[in-house]
């Protein structure tokens, strides 16, 4: 027990309020639709034990089994072989505080896709403030809800051209600038010549940010 421990890296986790009840939430987080709609395409049934795959995209589809559903406050599923994700919800009156788990992570651990487990869980832990503004902003903020943050600092704005491998449709094109949008940055992406040029302030996010953003959703950059 006392070196699985030592092995183990510390849960990602995420909380957040937003301005939705918690039953739109749910909605966001318990059905396939609505997990459609910000992380992946799905067949999920909220039904304890069921088994499910997630597609994602060009690393394909992840088998995944939902472990605990407790409607409208807590549900968790098995993501492949390697991890355990963790949704909870707490009813503020009006609010909705959602708490993301993301577990699992061993330092010595290959994952599926052939990546250690301390390489994508450094990419995992900026892609989740990413996904978490997706989840916010698709399938919970059709109008007017936000997750309130701060900002501070002059502009000091950049510009950069970035060569992405594995973009082949307007779904990418979307999921890319979209990516780059919830950093704060402005991004348009060229099919042809498969580059993404890049507007951003150096005060909000970092080019590293950037690129892990983009290699998250499956793309490979140079």
């Amino acid at each position: 027990m006392e070196n699985l421990s030592e092995n183990r890296l510390p849960d990602i986790r995420r909380t957040i309020i937003v301005d939705a009840s918690i039953h739109k939430v749910w909605q966001a987080v318990a059905t396939s639709e609505g997990i459609a709609a910000w992380f992946m395409p799905n067949d999920f049934k909220p039904v304890q034990g069921h088994k499910f795959y997630l597609d994602a995209g060009p690393l394909g589809l992840t088998p995944c089994k939902l472990t605990l559903i407790e409607p409208p406050k807590r549900l968790s599923f098995e993501w492949g072989k390697d991890w355990q994700l963790t949704f909870e919800l707490s009813d503020l009156g009006g609010q909705t505080e959602i708490t993301i788990v993301h577990s699992g992570w061993e330092t010595n651990k290959v994952a599926e896709s052939g990546r250690l487990h301390t390489v994508v869980y450094e990419r995992m832990t900026q892609g989740w403030t990413v996904l978490i503004n997706r989840l916010v902003r698709r399938a919970i903020n059709k109008k007017n809800n936000q997750v309130i943050s701060i900002n501070s600092g002059d502009i000091d704005m950049r510009q950069t051209t970035l060569q992405v491998t594995g973009m082949m449709c307007n779904h990418c094109v979307k999921s890319v600038e979209e990516a780059l949008n919830v950093l704060g940055a402005s991004g348009r992406v060229d099919l042809n010549r498969g580059t993404v040029f890049i507007e951003y302030d150096e005060n909000k996010v970092t080019m590293e940010a950037m690129k892990d953003a983009i290699e998250y959703l499956g793309y490979d950059v140079s």
